[in-house]
């Protein structure tokens, strides 16, 4: 993870007489009010688990199933947001948005040519929200 991405816990911008938030990672918002965004920390347990699920199911079938993990903080960048919001557009964070989801893609595709597109994908993850 890059050192100089910025933390995403200031928030965006909803600028007067506007309904939406802007994500820019240089933007004092000056003229606007700041909109919250999640950066709750998922846990390295979250990992964990997901890699015991595929070494599972390998065991017990046979298969080896896709595995994608991003380990960068939340705090920097939310894989599960729309790109502006997740990376703040910073561009080492749309970097690595584009290629987690990339990955992904790449997954989905083979999947549809192998095997006809019959795949399930978890999305795996522990919230610290709500404890």
């Amino acid at each position: 993870m890059p050192e100089d991405v910025p933390d995403r816990t200031i928030g965006g911008c909803r600028r007067a007489n506007s309904t939406v938030c802007s994500f820019q990672f240089d933007d004092p918002c000056s003229d606007g009010v700041r909109c919250s965004v999640t950066t709750a920390q998922d846990f390295a347990t979250a990992d964990r688990f997901a890699e015991d699920v595929a070494d599972k199911l390998n065991q017990t079938y046979g298969i080896i199933p896709f595995l994608v993990v991003a380990k960068w903080n939340r705090k920097k960048i939310d894989f599960n947001r729309e790109m502006s919001e997740a990376t703040f557009n910073h561009p080492e964070a749309i970097k690595s948005y584009r290629s987690y989801h990339d990955y992904l893609e790449e997954a989905i595709a083979t999947i549809e040519r192998k095997f006809h597109g019959q795949g399930l994908l978890l999305d795996v993850h522990q919230h610290a929200q709500g404890k």
